[in-house]
């Protein structure tokens, strides 16, 4: 039986071409990870903000008029306490109180069908359901609980009527 060969010129040739690409490889990634570097400190100098006094004309927004941010203020301010007044009476249907306020958030972001009817004079406010079943019945009595103050639309003669349906 014959032993094979391993230090055949064939062998050695092989050997040779697989170091040559190895060496040109690490060759490319010294460029590149050099090139990494330069990058990075070009970033570094970068300023990371940029006063509005040296932004370009074309770039600069126009501030907004006062009347304009007390509106947005008055608008900001309503919401929140809506948030905390249904907060307050979400409470009572729940085992843990801090989940309330998310529960409203959802609510107030959570799609509603508004359909007047006005023989009855009934504004029926239909909410589609929240995403989990224990959200929806802490909901459904919120709503029963709206429903009992028999609330009257502003600027109309109908009464505010809301459903959870889904």
């Amino acid at each position: 039986m014959a032993r094979p060969k391993f230090h055949t010129s064939k062998n050695s040739d092989k050997l040779e071409k697989q170091i040559t690409v190895k060496a040109e490889l690490r060759e490319e990634i010294d460029l590149i990870e050099n090139e990494i570097v330069d990058l990075k400190e070009k970033r570094s100098s970068v300023s990371k903000h940029i006063d509005f006094a040296d932004l370009p004309i074309d770039h600069k927004f126009e501030k907004l008029k006062s009347n304009s941010r007390l509106l947005l203020n008055t608008i900001k301010m309503i919401d929140y306490r809506a948030e905390t007044a249904l907060s307050v009476i979400l409470k009572e249907f729940l085992h843990r109180n801090q989940d309330a306020r998310p529960i409203i958030r959802e609510l107030f972001k959570t799609e509603a069908d508004i359909i007047p009817d006005y023989p009855e004079k009934l504004l029926k406010v239909n909410v589609h359901r929240m995403t989990t079943l224990k959200d929806d019945r802490a909901v459904k009595k919120l709503l029963e609980k709206l429903n009992e103050t028999e609330t009257i639309f502003p600027g109309s003669d109908l009464k505010l009527e809301y459903h959870l349906i889904g």
